[in-house]
């Protein structure tokens, strides 16, 4: 408990200037921790980090945390960012299948779905900051909270298992309660820090947002579990890695920025 205390201050430490801060210095950050996420993506597969075929999964996560501005650029010469990302998939897949490594089709297309979704959560992180830094930490707050209290919701009252096969100790009560506590909550934030949307959008974005976050949990679990480790690194003592502290955020971001839109 006092490794994951200390981590968790020195963490917050390094990461909350960046987040306030915002601009050029946070898209660097994102971009070192989507790095390092990927970089544990491969290392759970038990595959070299200096392959040409884990190389060309950091560039796919490069490319699409490109500023929109050089995105715009590219497409003047008419550059599409989706025929970007289709050569380099194509590319993956090739080096791949031809790797010392010796990486089947389900290996390689499994690190291009991670990296993909991975760089996208990252991407969607940076869109929401520059939009507005109190949608950011509500969608922060959103998920610490859901996980906070299914914790303690689901120790006092959970009975019914949430998914035993990949994740043993989450209940159906404890998702229900985290939710239902980081909607009351989720408002009340509102309240003292407006975020333009209506009283309804925010309630029922919430809890979509919350249930979000618990499929980006599982998802991760079960990657973990197909991969045969319990955390994705070791970067965070006590923690784990960073997919492992981000999981949920990765899909809930770029669902907040669709429902903005809804």
């Amino acid at each position: 408990m006092k490794t994951r205390i200390i981590t968790a201050i020195l963490a917050l430490a390094v990461f909350v200037p960046f987040l306030v801060i915002g601009g050029t210095p946070f898209q660097a950050m994102m971009y070192l921790i989507t790095t390092i996420a990927i970089g544990e993506v491969i290392r759970m597969q038990k595959r070299s980090l200096f392959a040409i075929d884990s190389i060309l999964l950091f560039i796919l996560g490069w490319v699409i945390l490109l500023p929109t501005s050089i995105l715009d650029r590219l497409a003047e010469y008419n550059i599409s960012f989706i025929l970007i990302v289709s050569v380099i998939v194509m590319m993956n897949l090739t080096a791949s299948v031809l790797s010392a490594d010796k990486v089947n089709v389900a290996q390689a297309a499994l690190g291009i779905i991670l990296s993909l979704y991975i760089a996208a959560g990252f991407r969607s992180f940076i869109t929401v900051r520059s939009d507005s830094f109190n949608l950011l930490m509500f969608g922060i707050l959103v998920v610490i909270l859901t996980d906070s209290f299914a914790y303690f919701v689901g120790r006092k009252f959970g009975k019914t298992k949430l998914a035993p096969t990949i994740s043993p100790n989450k209940t159906i009560e404890g998702s229900i309660g985290g939710t239902v506590i980081a909607t009351i909550v989720a408002v009340i934030y509102t309240l003292i820090f407006p975020i333009d949307l209506s009283l309804l959008h925010i309630i029922i974005g919430t809890i979509v947002l919350s249930i979000v976050g618990q499929c980006g949990d599982l998802v991760e679990s079960s990657v973990k579990r197909y991969c045969g480790v319990k955390d994705s690194g070791k970067i965070l003592p006590g923690h784990g890695g960073l997919y492992d502290r981000f999981d949920s955020w990765l899909f809930v971001f770029p669902m907040m920025i669709i429902l903005q839109f809804m």
